[in-house]
C-alpha cells in the first residue's frame, strides 16, 4: 500500500503541476507577451500622435500669419504692390496685373495678385521683393518665373503671383 499511496501522490502532485502550468503560466506568459505588443503599438501611435501636433501647431501658425497677412489700413495686396512699384521705380516695366480674391474656410480671404514685369533690372527686383516683404507679413510668392532679356543680360522678365489671406 505504501507504493500504491506514492504513486497516487506522485501523480495527483504531476497533476497539479500540469495545471498549474496549463491554467496559471501558460496564460500569464501569453498576456505579457500581448501587454509587450500592445505597449509597441502605443509607442508607435504616441510617435505618429507627436508628428501629427506637430504638424498640427505649424498649420495653426501659418493660419495665424494668413490671418495677420494684410493690415487693413495698409489696403489690399494689389495696392501695397501698386505702390512698392513706384516707390522702387519699376512701374513702366508692368506689362500686366491681375488681381483676384477667392473665399477660404473660417472667414478667410485669399488675396493674389499675378504681375508680369519685363526688362526689369535684376537690383530693381531684388529691391521690390523685399520691399513687398518688408511692408506685408504673411504673403507667399505662389509662382514666380525669370528670364533673362535678349537685350541686356542683366535685365529679367518675371512672372510672379503673391498670395496673402485676410479676415
Amino acid at each position: 500500500m505504501g507504493q500504491n499511496h506514492r504513486t497516487l501522490i506522485l501523480g495527483i502532485c504531476g497533476f497539479l503541476l500540469l495545471s498549474i502550468l496549463q491554467f496559471i503560466l501558460l496564460p500569464a506568459m501569453d498576456y505579457n507577451k500581448a501587454m509587450q505588443l500592445q505597449v509597441v503599438k502605443n509607442n508607435k501611435a504616441a510617435r505618429q500622435l507627436e508628428v501629427l501636433t506637430k504638424e498640427y501647431s505649424q498649420l495653426i501658425q501659418k493660419r495665424k500669419k494668413l490671418s495677420k497677412g494684410l493690415d487693413k489700413k495698409k489696403g489690399t495686396l494689389f495696392a501695397i504692390i501698386e505702390k512698392v512699384a513706384r516707390d522702387v521705380d519699376v512701374n513702366s516695366n508692368i506689362d500686366a496685373v491681375r488681381p483676384q480674391q477667392h473665399d477660404l474656410e473660417n472667414n478667410l480671404v485669399e488675396e493674389e495678385v499675378a504681375l508680369k514685369l519685363k526688362g526689369l533690372y535684376q537690383k530693381h527686383l531684388v529691391t521690390f521683393l523685399y520691399k513687398i516683404e518688408k511692408e506685408l507679413q504673411g504673403i507667399d510668392v505662389k509662382n514666380l518665373n525669370i528670364k533673362h532679356t535678349k537685350e541686356n543680360l542683366l535685365d529679367v522678365d518675371i512672372t510672379l503671383t503673391m498670395v496673402t489671406s485676410t479676415k
